[in-house]
């Protein structure tokens, strides 16, 4: 389960020996995206691909961009 203000999921892939394409289910109450996979995940080292699409918002909420200064700008 993960975040998901105001995303919309393309598709989600677990990648480890081949690929593993994941059932994404939208609880938009609890702003949540849950990812199922057709068997248990064992433990070990994966790769996750997410492909989402989302509005970028300025203030703290759902995906949103900060802006801060560095010693380099």
């Amino acid at each position: 389960m993960l975040n998901a203000a105001d995303l919309q999921f393309d598709r989600a892939v677990l990648h480890r020996n081949g690929e593993e394409v994941a059932a994404v289910r939208l609880d938009s109450d609890q702003q949540t995206a849950t990812l199922g996979f057709a068997k248990a995940i064992e433990p070990g080292a994966y790769d996750l691909s997410i492909d989402y699409r989302g509005k970028i918002y300025e203030s703290a909420q759902g995906l949103f961009i900060l802006r801060y200064d560095t010693t380099q700008g």
